[in-house]
Protein backbone atom coordinates (compact mmCIF):
# COMPACT_ATOMS: atom_id res chain seq x y z
CA UNK A 1 0.00 0.00 0.00
CA UNK A 2 3.22 2.54 0.99
CA UNK A 3 4.38 1.52 -2.51
CA UNK A 4 1.65 2.33 -4.00
CA UNK A 5 1.13 5.75 -2.57
CA UNK A 6 4.05 6.57 -3.34
CA UNK A 7 4.00 5.42 -6.79
CA UNK A 8 0.89 7.71 -7.41
CA UNK A 9 2.54 10.80 -5.86
CA UNK A 10 5.74 10.38 -7.98
CA UNK A 11 2.88 10.47 -11.06
CA UNK A 12 0.80 13.30 -9.59
CA UNK A 13 4.59 15.38 -9.61
CA UNK A 14 5.39 14.07 -13.50
CA UNK A 15 2.01 15.40 -14.14
CA UNK A 16 2.60 18.79 -12.37
CA UNK A 17 5.86 19.36 -13.70
CA UNK A 18 4.00 18.63 -17.37
CA UNK A 19 1.79 21.20 -16.82
CA UNK A 20 3.95 24.09 -15.53
CA UNK A 21 5.93 23.45 -18.94
CA UNK A 22 4.14 21.73 -21.27
CA UNK A 23 2.07 24.49 -22.32
CA UNK A 24 5.05 26.39 -23.09
CA UNK A 25 7.15 23.74 -24.39
CA UNK A 26 5.21 22.81 -26.94
CA UNK A 27 4.07 26.48 -27.97
CA UNK A 28 7.80 27.29 -28.91
CA UNK A 29 8.95 27.78 -32.91
CA UNK A 30 12.14 29.08 -34.54
CA UNK A 31 11.57 32.32 -33.93
CA UNK A 32 10.31 33.25 -30.82
CA UNK A 33 11.69 34.12 -27.94
CA UNK A 34 12.01 32.26 -24.46
CA UNK A 35 10.26 34.08 -21.34
CA UNK A 36 12.40 32.23 -18.99
CA UNK A 37 15.28 29.18 -18.04
CA UNK A 38 13.71 25.76 -19.21
CA UNK A 39 16.38 23.17 -17.77
CA UNK A 40 15.99 19.34 -17.73
CA UNK A 41 14.15 17.78 -14.41
CA UNK A 42 15.24 14.66 -16.27
CA UNK A 43 18.26 13.40 -18.82
CA UNK A 44 17.69 12.79 -22.33
CA UNK A 45 19.61 13.00 -25.27
CA UNK A 46 18.97 14.78 -28.59
CA UNK A 47 20.34 14.75 -32.30
CA UNK A 48 22.50 17.64 -33.15
CA UNK A 49 21.14 18.09 -36.66
CA UNK A 50 23.62 20.42 -37.35
CA UNK A 51 27.17 19.01 -36.08
CA UNK A 52 25.85 15.97 -37.72
CA UNK A 53 25.97 16.98 -40.89
CA UNK A 54 29.15 19.03 -40.83
CA UNK A 55 30.67 15.32 -39.52
CA UNK A 56 29.11 13.57 -42.51
CA UNK A 57 30.20 15.86 -44.83
CA UNK A 58 34.10 15.82 -43.50
CA UNK A 59 33.72 12.38 -43.13
CA UNK A 60 32.48 11.39 -46.71
CA UNK A 61 35.50 13.50 -48.22
CA UNK A 62 37.42 11.00 -46.80
CA UNK A 63 36.26 8.24 -48.94
CA UNK A 64 37.81 7.70 -52.19
CA UNK A 65 36.40 9.03 -55.53
CA UNK A 66 35.71 6.30 -57.53
CA UNK A 67 37.11 6.55 -61.04
CA UNK A 68 36.78 3.75 -64.42
CA UNK A 69 39.92 2.77 -65.64
CA UNK A 70 39.25 2.49 -69.48
CA UNK A 71 41.85 -0.88 -70.10
CA UNK A 72 41.33 -0.26 -73.97
CA UNK A 73 41.90 3.46 -74.56
CA UNK A 74 45.43 2.53 -75.53
CA UNK A 75 44.09 0.27 -78.28
CA UNK A 76 42.11 2.30 -79.66
CA UNK A 77 44.86 5.17 -80.01
CA UNK A 78 47.20 3.25 -81.39
CA UNK A 79 44.43 2.13 -84.62
CA UNK A 80 43.93 5.68 -84.85
CA UNK A 81 47.48 7.17 -84.66
CA UNK A 82 48.00 4.36 -87.59
CA UNK A 83 45.14 5.10 -89.42
CA UNK A 84 45.85 9.21 -89.68
CA UNK A 85 49.89 7.79 -90.55
CA UNK A 86 48.61 5.73 -93.32
CA UNK A 87 46.22 8.33 -94.66
CA UNK A 88 48.53 11.45 -94.59
CA UNK A 89 50.80 9.02 -96.29
CA UNK A 90 48.88 8.49 -99.05
CA UNK A 91 47.49 12.31 -99.33
CA UNK A 92 50.76 13.65 -99.14
CA UNK A 93 52.09 11.11 -102.30
CA UNK A 94 49.40 11.59 -104.27
CA UNK A 95 50.06 16.07 -103.58
CA UNK A 96 54.17 15.17 -104.71
CA UNK A 97 52.50 13.43 -108.03
CA UNK A 98 49.97 16.10 -108.62
CA UNK A 99 53.27 18.69 -108.48
CA UNK A 100 55.75 16.64 -109.66
CA UNK A 101 54.30 13.84 -112.10
CA UNK A 102 56.17 11.07 -110.41
CA UNK A 103 55.99 9.96 -106.89
CA UNK A 104 59.61 9.32 -105.91
CA UNK A 105 62.05 12.36 -106.01
CA UNK A 106 65.97 12.23 -105.93
CA UNK A 107 67.83 14.31 -103.61
CA UNK A 108 68.23 17.13 -105.72
CA UNK A 109 64.77 18.09 -106.14
CA UNK A 110 63.87 17.44 -102.57
CA UNK A 111 66.82 19.90 -101.46
CA UNK A 112 65.69 22.73 -104.22
CA UNK A 113 63.49 25.39 -102.64
CA UNK A 114 60.42 24.47 -104.59
CA UNK A 115 60.26 21.81 -102.65
CA UNK A 116 60.05 23.52 -99.28
CA UNK A 117 57.67 25.74 -101.13
CA UNK A 118 55.23 22.62 -101.56
CA UNK A 119 55.53 21.13 -98.24
CA UNK A 120 54.54 24.74 -96.69
CA UNK A 121 51.40 24.92 -99.28
CA UNK A 122 50.76 21.34 -98.15
CA UNK A 123 51.05 21.78 -94.62
CA UNK A 124 48.56 24.93 -94.82
CA UNK A 125 46.14 22.78 -96.74
CA UNK A 126 46.21 19.53 -94.69
CA UNK A 127 45.88 20.81 -91.17
CA UNK A 128 44.99 17.28 -90.19
CA UNK A 129 48.26 16.00 -90.36
CA UNK A 130 51.07 18.04 -90.92
CA UNK A 131 54.16 16.31 -92.16
CA UNK A 132 57.11 17.34 -90.99
CA UNK A 133 60.56 18.18 -93.52
CA UNK A 134 62.16 15.22 -92.12
CA UNK A 135 59.27 12.54 -92.51
CA UNK A 136 58.36 14.92 -96.17
CA UNK A 137 61.98 13.41 -97.56
CA UNK A 138 61.46 10.05 -96.03
CA UNK A 139 58.56 9.69 -98.20
CA UNK A 140 58.93 11.45 -100.98
CA UNK A 141 62.38 9.78 -101.69
CA UNK A 142 60.32 6.42 -101.54
CA UNK A 143 60.85 5.81 -97.81
CA UNK A 144 57.56 4.29 -96.25
CA UNK A 145 59.07 6.07 -92.77
CA UNK A 146 58.57 2.99 -90.80
CA UNK A 147 61.23 3.85 -88.36
CA UNK A 148 59.75 7.80 -87.23
CA UNK A 149 56.42 6.18 -87.04
CA UNK A 150 57.49 4.12 -84.23
CA UNK A 151 59.39 6.73 -82.81
CA UNK A 152 55.88 8.37 -82.76
CA UNK A 153 54.26 5.66 -81.93
CA UNK A 154 57.00 5.01 -78.83
CA UNK A 155 56.19 8.80 -77.57
CA UNK A 156 52.59 8.19 -77.45
CA UNK A 157 52.69 5.22 -75.79
CA UNK A 158 54.89 6.57 -72.86
CA UNK A 159 52.56 9.15 -72.47
CA UNK A 160 49.71 6.74 -71.91
CA UNK A 161 51.90 4.26 -69.62
CA UNK A 162 50.09 5.96 -66.50
CA UNK A 163 46.59 6.88 -65.68
CA UNK A 164 45.25 10.19 -67.32
CA UNK A 165 42.73 12.36 -65.79
CA UNK A 166 39.88 15.39 -67.03
CA UNK A 167 41.05 18.60 -66.41
CA UNK A 168 37.65 19.32 -64.90
CA UNK A 169 35.57 17.45 -62.32
CA UNK A 170 31.77 17.30 -62.42
CA UNK A 171 29.63 19.05 -60.02
CA UNK A 172 29.11 17.99 -56.68
CA UNK A 173 31.83 16.19 -56.45
CA UNK A 174 34.91 16.68 -54.68
CA UNK A 175 38.39 14.79 -54.56
CA UNK A 176 40.19 14.81 -50.54
CA UNK A 177 43.39 12.96 -51.48
CA UNK A 178 42.85 9.21 -52.75
CA UNK A 179 41.06 8.25 -55.66
CA UNK A 180 39.91 4.65 -56.58
CA UNK A 181 40.38 3.18 -59.87
CA UNK A 182 38.47 0.27 -61.05
CA UNK A 183 39.42 -1.47 -64.28
CA UNK A 184 36.54 -1.63 -67.20
CA UNK A 185 36.46 -3.03 -70.10
CA UNK A 186 34.14 -0.36 -71.41
CA UNK A 187 33.25 3.07 -69.64
CA UNK A 188 29.51 2.23 -70.29
CA UNK A 189 30.08 -1.03 -68.19
CA UNK A 190 27.69 -1.95 -65.61
CA UNK A 191 29.56 -1.41 -62.17
CA UNK A 192 28.74 -1.98 -58.75
CA UNK A 193 29.78 -1.00 -55.26
CA UNK A 194 30.91 -4.09 -54.01
CA UNK A 195 32.49 -4.61 -57.16
CA UNK A 196 34.67 -1.46 -57.17
CA UNK A 197 35.47 -2.48 -53.53
CA UNK A 198 36.60 -6.04 -54.59
CA UNK A 199 38.75 -4.77 -57.82
CA UNK A 200 39.53 -1.29 -57.08
CA UNK A 201 42.92 -0.20 -56.05
CA UNK A 202 44.02 3.28 -54.33
CA UNK A 203 46.13 6.01 -56.27
CA UNK A 204 46.86 9.61 -54.80
CA UNK A 205 44.99 11.71 -56.78
CA UNK A 206 48.42 13.66 -57.28
CA UNK A 207 49.91 10.82 -59.03
CA UNK A 208 47.41 11.28 -61.35
CA UNK A 209 47.85 14.21 -64.40
CA UNK A 210 45.70 15.82 -66.06
CA UNK A 211 44.66 15.72 -69.91
CA UNK A 212 45.73 19.01 -70.19
CA UNK A 213 49.55 18.63 -68.41
CA UNK A 214 50.42 15.76 -70.00
CA UNK A 215 49.49 16.56 -73.66
CA UNK A 216 52.17 19.46 -72.91
CA UNK A 217 54.51 17.23 -71.78
CA UNK A 218 54.13 15.11 -75.17
CA UNK A 219 54.53 18.13 -77.11
CA UNK A 220 57.59 19.11 -75.68
CA UNK A 221 59.40 16.15 -76.11
CA UNK A 222 59.13 17.43 -79.80
CA UNK A 223 61.41 20.25 -82.14
CA UNK A 224 59.74 23.30 -83.26
CA UNK A 225 59.32 21.84 -87.02
CA UNK A 226 57.58 18.93 -85.27
CA UNK A 227 55.48 21.02 -83.45
CA UNK A 228 52.11 20.88 -85.67
CA UNK A 229 52.75 17.25 -85.84
CA UNK A 230 52.80 17.00 -82.29
CA UNK A 231 49.92 19.05 -81.80
CA UNK A 232 47.13 16.79 -84.08
CA UNK A 233 49.11 13.55 -82.00
CA UNK A 234 48.92 14.96 -78.88
CA UNK A 235 44.74 14.76 -79.51
CA UNK A 236 45.34 10.97 -79.63
CA UNK A 237 45.62 10.98 -76.01
CA UNK A 238 42.33 10.79 -74.27
CA UNK A 239 41.81 10.39 -70.59
CA UNK A 240 41.50 6.45 -69.91
CA UNK A 241 39.96 7.18 -65.95
CA UNK A 242 36.48 9.16 -65.56
CA UNK A 243 35.04 9.83 -62.70
CA UNK A 244 31.74 7.74 -61.47
CA UNK A 245 30.10 10.15 -59.24
CA UNK A 246 26.72 8.55 -58.60
CA UNK A 247 29.02 4.99 -57.11
CA UNK A 248 31.21 7.48 -55.01
CA UNK A 249 28.15 9.60 -53.88
CA UNK A 250 26.73 5.73 -52.45
CA UNK A 251 30.37 5.06 -51.31
CA UNK A 252 30.45 7.59 -49.49
CA UNK A 253 26.52 7.65 -48.20
CA UNK A 254 27.16 4.36 -47.16
CA UNK A 255 30.14 5.40 -45.15
CA UNK A 256 28.46 7.88 -43.22
CA UNK A 257 24.96 6.31 -42.71
CA UNK A 258 25.86 5.11 -39.18
CA UNK A 259 27.56 8.40 -38.08
CA UNK A 260 25.01 10.28 -35.47
CA UNK A 261 26.08 13.47 -33.24
CA UNK A 262 24.08 14.33 -29.75
CA UNK A 263 24.02 16.80 -27.20
CA UNK A 264 23.18 15.19 -23.74
CA UNK A 265 21.38 17.14 -21.06
CA UNK A 266 22.03 16.72 -17.35
CA UNK A 267 19.18 17.38 -14.74
CA UNK A 268 19.28 20.87 -14.02
CA UNK A 269 20.94 21.62 -17.22
CA UNK A 270 19.63 24.59 -18.90
CA UNK A 271 18.01 23.93 -22.43
CA UNK A 272 17.36 27.17 -23.20
CA UNK A 273 17.86 30.24 -21.21
CA UNK A 274 15.38 33.43 -20.70
CA UNK A 275 15.74 35.89 -23.95
CA UNK A 276 17.64 33.72 -26.02
CA UNK A 277 16.16 33.39 -29.79
CA UNK A 278 14.89 29.66 -30.60
CA UNK A 279 16.76 27.82 -33.26
CA UNK A 280 16.49 24.79 -35.22
CA UNK A 281 18.28 23.08 -32.43
CA UNK A 282 17.01 24.45 -29.59
CA UNK A 283 13.67 23.53 -31.12
CA UNK A 284 15.01 19.86 -31.43
CA UNK A 285 15.82 19.92 -27.79
CA UNK A 286 12.32 21.27 -26.42
CA UNK A 287 10.92 18.54 -28.59
CA UNK A 288 13.07 15.88 -27.10
CA UNK A 289 12.41 17.22 -23.64
CA UNK A 290 8.76 17.49 -24.17
CA UNK A 291 8.75 13.86 -25.23
CA UNK A 292 10.53 12.38 -22.79
CA UNK A 293 8.09 13.76 -19.89
CA UNK A 294 5.24 12.22 -21.39
CA UNK A 295 3.26 10.26 -18.23
CA UNK A 296 4.04 7.33 -16.88
CA UNK A 297 0.85 6.11 -17.82
CA UNK A 298 0.12 6.76 -21.62
CA UNK A 299 4.25 4.38 -21.25
CA UNK A 300 2.19 2.18 -19.56
CA UNK A 301 -1.01 2.01 -22.24
CA UNK A 302 1.77 1.54 -24.91
CA UNK A 303 3.43 -1.49 -22.72
CA UNK A 304 -0.21 -3.07 -22.05
CA UNK A 305 -1.12 -2.49 -25.69
CA UNK A 306 2.01 -4.15 -27.05
CA UNK A 307 1.61 -6.98 -24.28
CA UNK A 308 -1.46 -7.83 -25.70
CA UNK A 309 -0.90 -8.06 -29.25
CA UNK A 310 2.17 -9.99 -28.19
CA UNK A 311 -0.81 -12.52 -26.59
CA UNK A 312 -2.96 -11.89 -29.49
CA UNK A 313 -0.02 -12.95 -31.97
CA UNK A 314 1.06 -16.07 -29.44
CA UNK A 315 -2.33 -17.49 -29.65
CA UNK A 316 -2.94 -16.78 -33.36
CA UNK A 317 0.70 -19.11 -33.42
CA UNK A 318 -0.33 -21.59 -31.42
CA UNK A 319 -3.90 -21.81 -33.39
CA UNK A 320 -1.22 -21.80 -36.64
CA UNK A 321 0.55 -24.64 -35.01
CA UNK A 322 -2.71 -26.33 -34.42
CA UNK A 323 -4.03 -25.89 -37.54
CA UNK A 324 -0.26 -27.19 -39.04
CA UNK A 325 -0.65 -30.37 -36.53
CA UNK A 326 -4.30 -31.52 -38.13
CA UNK A 327 -3.26 -30.34 -41.72
CA UNK A 328 0.09 -32.73 -40.98
CA UNK A 329 -1.87 -35.51 -39.52
CA UNK A 330 -4.60 -35.18 -41.99
CA UNK A 331 -2.00 -35.84 -44.66
CA UNK A 332 -0.83 -38.14 -42.53
CA UNK A 333 -3.79 -40.43 -42.81
CA UNK A 334 -4.30 -39.84 -46.06
CA UNK A 335 -0.56 -41.50 -46.43
CA UNK A 336 -1.73 -44.03 -44.52
CA UNK A 337 -5.02 -44.77 -46.54
CA UNK A 338 -2.79 -44.51 -49.69
CA UNK A 339 -0.77 -46.69 -48.50
CA UNK A 340 -3.38 -49.20 -47.31
CA UNK A 341 -4.30 -49.02 -51.12
CA UNK A 342 -1.21 -49.49 -52.33
CA UNK A 343 -0.94 -52.68 -49.83
CA UNK A 344 -4.55 -54.25 -50.95
CA UNK A 345 -3.63 -53.50 -54.50
CA UNK A 346 -0.23 -55.16 -54.17
CA UNK A 347 -1.94 -58.43 -52.09
CA UNK A 348 -4.11 -58.57 -55.01
CA UNK A 349 -1.42 -58.57 -57.55
CA UNK A 350 0.44 -60.77 -55.43
CA UNK A 351 -2.67 -63.18 -55.45
CA UNK A 352 -3.09 -63.18 -59.05
CA UNK A 353 0.57 -63.69 -59.36
CA UNK A 354 0.14 -66.59 -57.35
CA UNK A 355 -2.70 -68.18 -58.64
CA UNK A 356 -0.91 -68.00 -61.80
CA UNK A 357 1.83 -69.92 -60.44
CA UNK A 358 -0.57 -72.29 -58.71
CA UNK A 359 -2.06 -73.08 -61.88
CA UNK A 360 1.14 -73.43 -63.94
CA UNK A 361 2.22 -75.92 -60.67
CA UNK A 362 -0.80 -77.88 -60.65
CA UNK A 363 -0.10 -77.95 -65.02
CA UNK A 364 2.93 -79.20 -64.22
CA UNK A 365 2.10 -81.71 -61.53
CA UNK A 366 -0.45 -82.75 -63.89
CA UNK A 367 2.05 -83.20 -66.68
CA UNK A 368 4.23 -85.26 -63.90
CA UNK A 369 1.72 -87.44 -62.93
CA UNK A 370 1.15 -88.42 -66.82
CA UNK A 371 4.58 -88.98 -66.91
CA UNK A 372 4.19 -91.05 -64.06
CA UNK A 373 1.48 -92.97 -65.37
CA UNK A 374 3.13 -93.34 -68.69
CA UNK A 375 5.94 -94.82 -67.10
CA UNK A 376 4.10 -97.34 -64.78
CA UNK A 377 2.25 -98.10 -68.10
CA UNK A 378 5.98 -99.00 -69.25
CA UNK A 379 6.40 -100.77 -66.41
CA UNK A 380 3.59 -102.96 -66.61
CA UNK A 381 4.16 -103.98 -70.57
CA UNK A 382 7.50 -104.52 -69.81
CA UNK A 383 6.75 -107.03 -66.91
CA UNK A 384 4.24 -108.53 -69.33
CA UNK A 385 6.66 -109.11 -71.93
CA UNK A 386 8.70 -110.87 -69.31
CA UNK A 387 6.21 -112.74 -68.35
CA UNK A 388 5.64 -114.05 -72.23
CA UNK A 389 9.78 -113.95 -72.44
CA UNK A 390 9.55 -116.49 -69.43
CA UNK A 391 7.08 -118.45 -71.17
CA UNK A 392 8.80 -118.69 -74.48
CA UNK A 393 11.94 -119.67 -72.65
CA UNK A 394 10.25 -122.42 -70.73
CA UNK A 395 8.34 -123.50 -74.21
CA UNK A 396 11.91 -123.43 -75.66
CA UNK A 397 13.37 -125.18 -72.89
CA UNK A 398 10.55 -128.25 -73.35
CA UNK A 399 10.98 -128.09 -77.07
CA UNK A 400 14.75 -128.52 -76.60
CA UNK A 401 14.37 -131.41 -73.95
CA UNK A 402 11.97 -132.86 -76.53
CA UNK A 403 14.27 -132.59 -79.47
CA UNK A 404 16.92 -133.97 -76.84
CA UNK A 405 14.57 -137.08 -75.74
CA UNK A 406 13.60 -137.94 -79.44
CA UNK A 407 17.44 -137.86 -80.15
CA UNK A 408 18.26 -140.37 -77.72
CA UNK A 409 15.59 -142.12 -78.81
CA UNK A 410 16.54 -142.67 -82.76
CA UNK A 411 19.73 -143.49 -81.40
CA UNK A 412 18.20 -146.63 -79.25
CA UNK A 413 16.19 -147.70 -82.45
CA UNK A 414 17.34 -151.08 -84.64
CA UNK A 415 17.98 -150.23 -87.90
CA UNK A 416 14.98 -151.36 -90.97
CA UNK A 417 16.48 -152.50 -94.09
CA UNK A 418 15.18 -150.44 -96.45
CA UNK A 419 16.36 -150.31 -100.22
CA UNK A 420 18.70 -147.81 -101.22
CA UNK A 421 16.58 -146.24 -103.63
CA UNK A 422 14.05 -145.02 -101.08
CA UNK A 423 16.74 -144.43 -98.55
CA UNK A 424 17.79 -141.94 -101.12
CA UNK A 425 14.34 -140.54 -101.29
CA UNK A 426 13.50 -140.58 -97.84
CA UNK A 427 16.87 -139.57 -96.15
CA UNK A 428 16.02 -137.05 -93.44
CA UNK A 429 18.52 -133.78 -92.78
CA UNK A 430 21.48 -133.69 -90.55
CA UNK A 431 20.20 -134.17 -87.15
CA UNK A 432 21.50 -131.79 -84.42
CA UNK A 433 24.59 -133.21 -82.31
CA UNK A 434 23.44 -135.23 -79.11
CA UNK A 435 26.61 -132.72 -77.72
CA UNK A 436 25.17 -129.29 -78.88
CA UNK A 437 21.79 -129.34 -76.92
CA UNK A 438 23.33 -128.21 -73.91
CA UNK A 439 25.00 -125.40 -75.59
CA UNK A 440 21.55 -124.65 -77.47
CA UNK A 441 19.70 -124.23 -74.39
CA UNK A 442 22.31 -122.44 -72.25
CA UNK A 443 22.69 -119.66 -75.49
CA UNK A 444 18.72 -119.20 -75.52
CA UNK A 445 19.03 -118.62 -71.87
CA UNK A 446 21.60 -116.21 -71.71
CA UNK A 447 19.91 -114.03 -74.47
CA UNK A 448 16.38 -114.19 -72.24
CA UNK A 449 18.64 -113.07 -69.48
CA UNK A 450 20.16 -110.27 -71.15
CA UNK A 451 16.79 -108.96 -72.35
CA UNK A 452 15.20 -109.36 -69.03
CA UNK A 453 18.24 -107.13 -67.43
CA UNK A 454 17.85 -104.73 -69.96
CA UNK A 455 14.17 -103.71 -69.60
CA UNK A 456 15.02 -104.12 -66.01
CA UNK A 457 17.60 -100.81 -66.06
CA UNK A 458 15.08 -99.53 -68.28
CA UNK A 459 12.23 -100.02 -65.85
CA UNK A 460 14.52 -99.22 -62.97
CA UNK A 461 16.10 -95.63 -65.02
CA UNK A 462 12.11 -94.64 -65.56
CA UNK A 463 11.19 -95.22 -62.29
CA UNK A 464 14.41 -92.71 -61.01
CA UNK A 465 13.06 -90.13 -63.54
CA UNK A 466 9.46 -90.17 -62.30
CA UNK A 467 11.09 -90.17 -58.58
CA UNK A 468 13.22 -86.93 -59.37
CA UNK A 469 10.15 -85.48 -61.05
CA UNK A 470 7.97 -85.76 -58.36
CA UNK A 471 11.48 -84.50 -55.66
CA UNK A 472 11.32 -81.24 -58.00
CA UNK A 473 7.64 -80.88 -57.80
CA UNK A 474 7.44 -81.24 -53.95
CA UNK A 475 10.76 -78.58 -53.95
CA UNK A 476 8.84 -76.26 -56.24
CA UNK A 477 5.48 -76.26 -54.24
CA UNK A 478 7.69 -75.78 -50.95
CA UNK A 479 8.69 -72.52 -52.62
CA UNK A 480 5.33 -71.27 -53.94
CA UNK A 481 4.26 -71.58 -50.19
CA UNK A 482 7.28 -69.65 -48.44
CA UNK A 483 6.63 -66.63 -49.80
CA UNK A 484 2.89 -67.23 -49.19
CA UNK A 485 3.79 -67.68 -45.21
CA UNK A 486 6.11 -64.40 -45.18
CA UNK A 487 3.00 -62.59 -46.22
CA UNK A 488 0.75 -63.81 -43.91
CA UNK A 489 3.22 -62.88 -41.49
CA UNK A 490 3.20 -59.23 -43.02
CA UNK A 491 -0.07 -58.75 -42.76
CA UNK A 492 -0.25 -60.07 -39.04
CA UNK A 493 2.76 -57.86 -38.38
CA UNK A 494 0.60 -54.95 -39.98
CA UNK A 495 -3.12 -55.74 -38.59
CA UNK A 496 -0.88 -55.54 -35.04
CA UNK A 497 0.70 -52.37 -35.91
CA UNK A 498 -2.69 -50.64 -36.69
CA UNK A 499 -4.50 -52.21 -33.82
CA UNK A 500 -1.76 -50.08 -31.64
CA UNK A 501 -1.97 -47.06 -33.41
CA UNK A 502 -5.74 -47.51 -32.96
CA UNK A 503 -5.15 -46.94 -29.46
CA UNK A 504 -2.68 -44.13 -29.77
CA UNK A 505 -5.10 -42.35 -32.01
CA UNK A 506 -8.05 -40.02 -31.22
CA UNK A 507 -11.61 -40.89 -31.67
CA UNK A 508 -11.87 -39.44 -35.39
CA UNK A 509 -9.50 -41.92 -36.66
CA UNK A 510 -10.74 -44.85 -35.08
CA UNK A 511 -13.28 -45.19 -37.94
CA UNK A 512 -10.77 -45.06 -40.28
CA UNK A 513 -7.90 -47.37 -38.90
CA UNK A 514 -11.09 -50.06 -38.00
CA UNK A 515 -11.51 -50.00 -41.75
CA UNK A 516 -7.87 -50.58 -42.65
CA UNK A 517 -8.28 -53.65 -40.08
CA UNK A 518 -10.61 -55.27 -41.33
CA UNK A 519 -9.99 -54.96 -45.05
CA UNK A 520 -6.62 -56.38 -43.91
CA UNK A 521 -7.94 -59.54 -41.67
CA UNK A 522 -10.19 -60.13 -45.32
CA UNK A 523 -6.62 -60.60 -46.92
CA UNK A 524 -5.46 -62.61 -44.49
CA UNK A 525 -8.22 -64.87 -44.68
CA UNK A 526 -8.08 -65.01 -48.24
CA UNK A 527 -4.66 -65.65 -47.94
CA UNK A 528 -4.93 -68.56 -45.46
CA UNK A 529 -8.11 -69.52 -47.69
CA UNK A 530 -5.68 -70.07 -50.86
CA UNK A 531 -2.61 -71.51 -48.85
CA UNK A 532 -5.37 -74.62 -47.58
CA UNK A 533 -6.84 -74.97 -51.46
CA UNK A 534 -2.89 -75.46 -52.44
Amino acid sequence: MVAALKRLQWICAALVCLSVHAKDIAAYKIGDVAQEDIKATVPFDVVNAVATDSLKSSRALEVPAIYRNDTDMTNVMIKKFFTAFDLGRSNFLKAVVASYGKDALDDATLSAPDFGYFLTSYNVANKSFPVPPELADMWAGGDAGAAYRTRLLGSLLQAMNGHVRPDKLPPLLIIHKNIRVVPVNSLDETLSLSSADKHGYIIVATNIPTITHLRKVFRDQFSQEEQPLARVLANFIQPDCLPDVLLTQQARNLAVSKILVADHFQIGQTIVARGKTIDGQTEAALNAYSEKLLPGALNQQIAAAHAQAAEEQQRADQAQQRAQAEQQQAQSDRAAAVLAQQQQQQALADREVARKQAQDEQAHSAAMQEQVLAAQTFALKIHERNEWLMAAVGGVSVLALVVLWRLISQRRTVPISVPAKLQRMEKPSAPVPTELAPYLAQTLKEAVVQGLAAQRAELLEAQRMAAQEINELVHRLDQLQAPMQERLRAYQDRIQELQKELTQRNEENRELLKMKIEMMRRHLESERGRVKLN
